[in-house]
């Protein structure tokens, strides 16, 4: 399977070389003349063309000896699963272990001990398991062979909750599970996606599990990884190649599937809940959500509007991947490395000592036969890489994926040869500029700037949060490049006209953008271009540079009346410096940043922020919140709040609230009544209060 896989990725590489090299010059028509046109580019590319059939050569005599071998052993195809299980299951959420471990009824089993007889005794609680003559001499010992106290009775409430089968065999699995929790807990995933189990198929795995006794996990891991799609078992392959216990951002997860081509392009009907078409980038979305519920990734940070921000697996799963399913594994490189290269990328090593450096393996790339082929080049936290690193990387055409995240990279060079690129992310950099004031990259699709990290006191900001990131600078030209769908954070403010471009970016989803706010007029010309983006934009996020102006005058920020058109299918908005935020009905995440609103008091009104979810307010000037208004907010979820000082009662009615899950305050001030309110809501949701030190120290974003 694996020798299948990168003979497949070398031959579609190698066709995209061809293409890029000597495609393109036949569409001069037939005839003589035609011919006469072409021998000149026929010409000129003999050396590239005699290389390309070279290197095709190789793969097909690669490609023989697989077809020899699959027929010799008698290799088949394995059948599709059923369509119900096609996109996961039945179930789409991303919270399936809250589910999984909210399910069923708490231990009572000290209920058991109210007899006069065991007054004054010693009470051990012990498993069926026990070594008697360990424990004799003990007053007395309670011992409970009953299912219901034991380490699948704490998971047998739940499965049968979930599940819509006959319980007996449900009973039996868990029995053959115990005393494996892991086991376990990946079984209450398999009937989360798919609670209708047959009696046949709980039986059989019963049945398998009982035969296996020693290799219990791995029983239970192969029958939920049988399950699972075909698309969805290459993504999770995908997986084995990050070092164990590497923590994994969903969206760094994402792209790389997508420049990999592990998510190909379907057409689907429009997204119900956008009511947008749906992109790759969802498919790749419902992917990662699957693998979170079936219970092979396992969710880390959140985001303040609920999303899953990192994940990671769990050591026997990226074990089983890694050694019994997976054909991703590079052996060329070692493991420390190989996630950073495409899958099965042939990228080796040289020289006798083969320093496993990276920065020495990028010196020597030019010397390996497959670094052309590479399609993902990630090099985030690489904090030794530096500008001379960057001079080979603009010769690998085929490059998708590049990101230079958190390294110590001053200066891009001209990579205008990058005519695939599809993400480029320059994060936590010092690039402020592109080495041309213009740039044209056909395909890129994601453009990841800013130099922003975790917010710092200082004399000059008693708020302890920045104006607005250090950043790259907006390049002329965007508009030409139509494909982009993120484009955040870039500073326009020397060159306002450019935003001008930002308007023709039909399927823009996020924008960020930082402002100078003395310029009259930017903020007006930004608004009239997203206005034009009415249709697609999802999530928008403005910094503006010195809001404040001298005495007796007003910020041309406040000068400016609502947007006229907002964008209709925004969800999420980031502000700073603006103190207008227009009527966004469909709105789910707000953050007011610092300097973002002038007054002292926010109030909610009725009707408005009908889809809101998550509301974060960071050092802002204000002192109360209000949502006494009756149907203000009434999906808000989560609140998190960092202040400097604030009223006796900063929040007010948030007994108005009824989807209140959490509740954040970060500030030195006395929380008594907030506590006290807190436990009179319904919902008595979970607070949260730190000090201004803590909050410090937790290094909160």
């Amino acid at each position: 399977m694996k020798q299948v896989a990168g003979l497949t990725r070398d031959c579609g590489g190698n066709v995209e070389l061809y293409i890029h090299y000597v495609g393109g010059g036949g569409s001069g028509g037939g005839g003589v003349l035609a011919f006469l046109r072409r021998i000149p580019r026929l010409v000129r590319t003999i050396a590239v063309r005699h290389r390309i059939a070279t290197r095709i050569r190789e793969p097909k005599d690669r490609a023989r000896d697989v077809g020899d071998r699959r027929l010799r052993y008698g290799v088949t195809v394995p059948p599709a699963p059923p369509d119900h299980l096609q996109n996961g299951g039945v179930h789409s959420s991303s919270s399936a272990d809250d589910m999984l471990l909210r399910r069923g009824t708490r231990f009572e089993v000290f209920d058991h001990c109210q007899h006069p007889a065991i007054v004054r005794s010693t009470i051990i609680v012990t498993t069926r398991y026990v070594d008697h003559d360990y424990l004799e001499g003990f007053h007395h010992i309670l011992q409970l062979n009953n299912l219901d106290y034991s380490l699948p009775g704490f998971y047998k409430p739940r499965a049968l909750a979930l599940s819509k089968c006959e319980h007996a065999p449900i009973q039996h699995v868990l029995e053959e599970c115990y005393p494996h929790a892991f086991a376990l807990h990946m079984f209450l995933h398999l009937l989360y996606v798919n609670p209708y189990r047959s009696k046949t198929e709980m039986e059989g795995l019963s049945k398998a599990l009982a035969e296996h006794k020693n290799n219990t996990s791995r029983i239970m891991l192969m029958f939920c990884y049988n399950e699972l799609p075909i698309k969805y078992k290459t993504c999770l392959q995908y997986l084995s190649i990050f070092p164990q216990g590497h923590s994994i951002r969903r969206t760094r997860l994402i792209r790389r599937w997508l420049a990999e081509g592990l998510v190909t392009e379907r057409r689907l009907s429009a997204n119900k809940d956008s009511g947008r078409p749906v992109q790759l980038e969802d498919q790749a979305e419902r992917v990662f959500n699957a693998l979170i519920d079936r219970g092979f990734l396992r969710p880390g940070e959140t985001s303040a509007a609920g999303k899953i921000r990192t994940c990671t697996m769990h050591q026997k799963i990226h074990d089983f991947i890694a050694t019994d399913v997976s054909s991703f594994m590079d052996s060329c490189l070692p493991l420390d490395l190989a996630h950073r290269f495409s899958i099965n990328s042939g990228v080796t090593l040289e020289g006798p000592s083969c320093s496993s450096d990276i920065l020495s393996l990028l010196d020597s790339l030019p010397g390996s036969d497959q670094w052309q082929l590479l399609k993902v080049l990630d090099l985030e936290g690489c904090t030794d890489l530096k500008n001379k690193h960057l001079k080979n990387i603009c010769k690998i055409l085929l490059l998708k994926y590049l990101s230079l995240r958190n390294t110590g990279v001053t200066q891009l060079p001209n990579i205008e040869k990058l005519q695939c690129l599809e993400t480029l992310d320059i994060r936590q950099t010092k690039i402020r500029a592109f080495a041309t004031k213009s740039i044209f990259l056909p395909m890129l699709k994601h453009l990841l700037a800013s130099n922003k990290g975790s917010p710092s006191r200082s004399d000059n900001n008693s708020h302890g949060f920045e104006e607005s990131p250090a950043t790259v600078e907006l390049p002329s030209g965007t508009r030409r490049m139509e494909r982009l769908e993120i484009l955040s954070h870039v500073d326009a403010s020397n060159n306002v006209n450019d935003l001008i471009d930002i308007g023709q970016l039909l399927q823009l989803r996020k924008l960020g953008v930082v402002l100078d706010g003395k310029k009259a007029g930017s903020l007006a010309l930004l608004f009239k271009q997203i206005e034009e983006l009415h249709g697609c934009l999802l999530t928008l996020s403005i910094q503006i540079n010195h809001p404040a102006t001298s005495e007796g005058t007003v910020p041309e920020t406040d000068k400016l009346a609502a947007l006229v058109s907002p964008p209709k299918l925004l969800q999420s908005l980031n502000i700073s410096g603006i103190t207008i935020l227009g009527k966004l009905r469909i709105l789910r995440c707000l953050r007011l940043r610092h300097k973002s609103y002038t007054g002292t008091k926010l109030t909610f009104n009725t009707e408005e922020f009908q889809h809101l979810k998550s509301l974060v307010v960071d050092g802002c000037d204000i002192t109360n919140i209000d949502f006494v208004n009756i149907g203000a907010a009434p999906k808000l979820e989560m609140i998190i709040w960092t202040f400097d000082s604030v009223d006796a009662l900063p929040l007010s009615g948030i007994e108005h609230l009824p989807k209140l899950k959490k509740l954040e305050l970060n500030g030195d001030e006395d929380m008594a009544e907030m506590r006290r309110i807190r436990e009179a809501h319904p919902n008595c949701p979970v607070f949260k209060h730190n000090s201004s030190h803590q909050h410090e120290e937790a290094g909160s974003d």
